[in-house]
């Protein structure tokens, strides 16, 4: 094949009319970016999704993802300009350790080295830390195995924020069958500090199934410390928060036992950020056996009683799928300066995820529904903020599955708030490849990138075969689907790989966009 880049074209795109007004740009559409299918192989693949922090140092944020069910395995996918789903780093170091990948979680900076952690969790009643750096390479720095008597130890798993207000990152890992949870403090030598936890928390050892969920809070009451909140699941029906401060006990602040009737209140926690922007963290709670979640504003007298009780999704239950399996802070998906909310559902072949707004007027309706990846069994059992995985400044998304499909899917967030869809506006390439005798050239591949104006490739695309007596035709895509803005400017980039040494010309014609029906000629 003789490859030739045969030009680097300006493109601009025009402001297009949409429902009611003009738009600048494309809102967050709920199509997923990236399938990650690199590993369907492994049993539940997907089973644990997390924004895994910067382990390597490279200025993008990455990806973990767990395993179940046996295959005792994680991988880690580095962001970049073109994140392609593909794992960096397979981590396989303990595959003798049941369910090995359970729990994922970005860790903070454990050890103050300027790198981000990861922790990750095995039903053997044991965790795993991974230090970040720039050679990161997926074996254990500590083992956590202090509490290996405690059943159930590593089943949950989180970076805990700063609790102590040391200004290092704390790390929590909870239970489920014992009722406890236990609390390890980060420093610049991070050990687990000989093995052992800092913290142990078990004020509540009659509520079954405590433990089973843990997140970091965010700062619920703004005293300048993390706060935590711990999850049961089953008939309990609760949750805790537990204020951080410089004397960190263990001991519970707040109570909520608001939601008792609700079956299963408690299986799901998070910091859902600051969802009403009044500058204080707000917390989610879920309870999939009633098919709802709750939403907790923060406040200077955090008091445990719900604000916004999510029940729009209520009629799932009749078809089996339990809405609240996963909650999580998405974010500022639409870029509104609002955090965002995603919650997962479980479901046989009827899985989705819904994404819900933050906004002063915060009232727990749902504003897009992720369908697209319907067919896949338990779609949305995981869902987490991803970070900026390509480094475009915008929050992205990744939700995973529990079992069947075995993938994960990654959505990348977008730059302006809209609520009208641009009209779709599909960009094609037309053309003819021909030899100097002006034979058309019959085999050949295209290969397509478009940059944005500092050269930063915003899409690429390889078409194989795709001549047929020299003609091509290639719809590339629909504008949004490019991510493309309206109005700003990029540059296109077309490299031809041809059979034939002789190759002389071509006329590649835009069609349906701007320049619409331009035809451009050049030589090779």
């Amino acid at each position: 094949m003789k490859p030739i880049k045969i030009f680097m074209l300006l493109i601009v795109l025009a402001a297009m009319a949409a429902g009611t007004g003009m738009v600048s740009g494309m809102p967050f559409d709920g199509f997923s970016d990236v399938d990650i299918t690199d590993h369907t192989g492994e049993a539940c693949f997907g089973k644990a999704v997390a924004n895994a922090g910067d382990l390597n140092g490279d200025g993008y944020t990455d990806l973990v993802i767990g395993t179940f069910d046996g295959a005792n395995k994680a991988f880690v996918y580095f962001g970049g300009p073109l994140f392609d789903g593909t794992s960096d780093v397979n981590i396989t170091d303990h595959t003798g350790e049941g369910n090995f990948g359970e729990s994922v979680a970005n860790a903070g900076d454990l050890n103050r080295d300027g790198y981000a952690d990861l922790v990750i969790g095995a039903n053997t009643n044991k965790a795993f830390v991974y230090f970040g750096g720039p050679s990161f390479d997926g074996l254990s720095d500590v083992n956590i195995t202090d509490h290996t008597d405690e059943m159930g130890f590593g089943e949950s798993v989180a970076n805990a924020g700063d609790l102590n207000g040391d200004s290092i990152t704390d790390l929590v890992i909870g239970t489920g069958y014992t009722n406890k949870t236990f609390v390890y403090f980060g420093g610049s030598g991070f050990d687990g500090v000989d093995g052992f936890s800092n913290v142990t928390i078990d004020d509540h050892p009659t509520e079954n199934g405590f433990g089973g969920s843990v997140a970091n809070a965010g700062d619920l009451n703004a005293d300048g410390y993390a706060d935590l909140v711990i999850g049961t699941w089953g008939l309990t029906r609760k949750a805790f928060v537990y204020f951080g401060g410089p004397d960190f006990d263990g001991l519970s602040d707040v109570n909520i036992t608001d939601h008792i009737g609700e079956d299963d209140f408690g299986c799901s926690v998070a910091n859902a950020g600051d969802l009403n922007n009044d500058g204080y963290a707000d917390l989610i709670i879920g309870a999939w056996g009633a098919a709802k979640a709750f939403v907790y504003f923060g406040g200077p007298s955090f008091d445990g009683f719900s604000d916004v009780n999510i029940t729009d999704h209520t009629d799932e239950w009749d078809l089996m799928v339990y809405f609240g399996v996963s909650v999580a802070n998405a974010g500022d998906l639409n870029n509104d300066g609002y955090a965002d909310l995603v919650i997962g559902t479980l479901g046989h072949g009827r899985s989705k995820a819904y994404v819900y707004y933050g906004g002063p007027g915060f009232d727990g309706t749902s504003d897009l529904s992720i369908t697209d990846h319907i067919g896949a069994w338990h779609f949305g059992y995981a869902v987490a903020n991803a970070g900026d995985l390509n480094g475009d400044g915008y929050t992205d998304l990744v939700i995973g599955g529990l079992r069947g499909d075995k993938k994960a899917f990654v959505y990348y967030g977008v730059e302006y708030p809209l609520k009208y869809l641009p009209q779709p506006t599909i960009v094609t390439l037309q053309g003819k490849l021909t030899d100097t005798a002006g034979n058309p050239i019959q085999t050949g591949s295209l290969k397509v990138t478009i940059n944005d104006t500092l050269g930063n490739p915003v899409w690429q695309s390889i078409f194989d075969d795709c001549l047929f007596d020299g003609v091509f035709n290639i719809p590339l895509g629909a504008v949004q689907e490019l991510r493309l803005i309206p109005g700003n400017m990029y540059q296109m980039v077309i490299e031809i790989d041809v059979d034939s040494a002789t190759f002389a010309a071509a006329d590649v014609t835009f069609g349906d966009n701007v320049p619409a029906g331009d035809v451009i000629k050049f030589t090779a």
